[in-house]
């Protein structure tokens, strides 16, 4: 389940939220039935809710995000507005777009049995942007997908684009509010068992191990 936090963390004039959802490359809602498996990349969009789209505001940045699993196991996937340090996050977002949005691989511990992945971030909206839209369905094309103002539908070029035109140098007067935002999604065991904190020193041994297996057998040969 994807459900935006009502919490408003600061505003100018009003409250403006956020809603975070599992996403396609389209930047679409994704299948939030669907289980995760373990070395999944995760597609996490951010946008302005339907209220605040109406009135014209934009995303600004992700100003952070965390994912967690049953308040034991953390991974940083956004911090001040930047890629986490552990290179698992890549981060897309530009001043001025409807949506931005940040890919993840989860530490393996976070597949050590079934269950449920949660996280929770902070993102900044901004007045006017990129004059885009996304279709509700009634104007008889794809609901939930983005078009520009002409009807056409936004794709990775038209998008790359309009970034090479965007003023990098708008100033703090012009955020409208930022909010928090939080999601869940499922997960099913992974192949490994992972008692710390990413796994990472088991894969690396296991993976040492079945080498020398392999060049043990070579030498017997």
């Amino acid at each position: 389940a994807v459900a935006p936090k009502d919490k408003l963390v600061r505003t100018a004039a009003q409250a403006y939220e956020v809603e975070g959802y599992i996403c396609n490359e389209e930047e679409m809602d994704g299948d939030l039935t669907a289980v995760r498996n373990q070395g999944a990349q995760i597609r996490v969009c951010v946008r302005p809710n339907a209220e605040a789209r109406a009135d014209g505001i934009y995303m600004r940045y992700i100003d952070s995000f965390t994912w967690n699993r049953d308040d034991t196991i953390t991974q940083e996937a956004v911090v001040d507005r930047e890629e986490a340090g552990n290179t698992l996050t890549s981060l897309y977002c530009t001043p001025g777009e409807l949506v931005c949005h940040f890919v993840s691989i989860l530490f393996a511990s976070f597949y050590a049995t079934p269950g449920a992945v949660a996280g929770s971030g902070i993102a900044s909206m901004q007045f006017g942007g990129d004059n885009t839209y996304i279709s509700d369905g009634t104007d008889g094309l794809e609901e939930g997908r983005q078009y520009n103002a002409d009807g056409t539908a936004v794709t990775a070029f038209t998008k790359m684009r309009r970034n090479l035109r965007q003023l990098q140098d708008a100033g703090d007067e012009d955020t409208a509010a930022t909010s928090e935002f939080d999601l869940s999604f499922d997960v099913d065991q992974g192949d490994f068992d992972f008692g710390d904190g990413s796994g990472a020193s088991s894969t690396v041994c296991t993976m040492a191990m079945s080498v020398m297996a392999a060049v043990g057998a070579m030498v017997m040969m």
